[in-house]
């Protein structure tokens, strides 16, 4: 394999729309790593993670460009997960030594948010999802990939709970989040009310069916908010729906 290096990895990653983190199994919490194991029961203390997650809109415009040249992705049932599958293991072929072992997409559920947690990527918030303190709520994992350390042929950042990061929602002092939900499912003193969520959108001619005024309210990452086209896509895969990638 050639010589690659962070300057590599990081044009990769940056013409792809992703955010990279590279955990080695051994600096996970116990739980953590028990839940992993239950994922994964090959996975060992000489493992590491390497996890994904596209941040703002850049991903989807390399998914339609895919989906363009390529009828079978576009029409296939899941075509994102397709197209993140894709991705991580052109980035194998290329910075890891050996068949590294996909855990996402696919496989048995894998503990996403601990993963995140772990990284300093995923802080909660009201919304229902967690935040990112660069792209706020516009970004989601993708793919997680495991391979032994001895298998990386570029040296990585490694990240530990060390590095965790405070909430940029503690700084947020108008919590615009809150008022801009219609449904009243956004609040500081509960739980997200996801029925409550569920129900408005599915009200005729609700502005949520396909959008999220709350969401869109979000200081944090404003800079990264996604295509509304890939906004439509996600919220409605999650009521059953179908909506094309273009």
């Amino acid at each position: 394999m050639p010589s690659t290096t962070q300057k590599d990895i990081d044009k990769f990653l940056q013409s792809n729309g992703l955010i990279m983190g590279y955990i080695e199994t051994h600096t996970l919490s116990v739980d953590l790593y028990n839940s992993m194991q239950v994922a994964a029961p090959n996975l060992s203390l000489e493992h590491a993670l390497i996890v994904f997650a596209n941040a703002g809109p850049q991903f989807w415009q390399k998914l339609k460009l895919a989906t363009a040249t390529d009828p079978e992705l576009a029409h296939c049932d899941h075509p994102v997960d397709r197209f993140s599958e894709q991705v991580a293991d052109d980035f194998a072929c290329n910075y890891i030594d050996g068949i590294p072992h996909r855990l996402f997409p696919g496989g048995n559920p894998i503990a996403l948010i601990g993963l995140g947690t772990h990284l300093g990527w995923s802080h909660p918030s009201p919304l229902g999802l967690t935040l990112h303190n660069q792209f706020g709520p516009w970004y989601a994992f993708r793919a997680v990939i495991a391979c032994r350390i001895n298998q990386i042929s570029t040296p990585m950042k490694r990240f530990g709970p060390t590095e965790m990061q405070v909430s940029p929602c503690r700084s947020c002092s108008t919590k615009p989040c809150v008022s801009r939900c219609p449904a009243g499912a956004v609040s500081e003193s509960r739980n997200f009310d996801v029925n409550a969520c569920l129900n408005h959108r599915l009200i005729d001619g609700s502005e949520c069916l396909a959008d999220c005024p709350a969401r869109r309210a979000c200081p944090i990452g404003s800079d990264h908010v996604y295509d509304p086209k890939q906004l439509e896509y996600h919220m409605l895969r999650v009521l059953g729906r179908r909506s094309d990638i273009g």
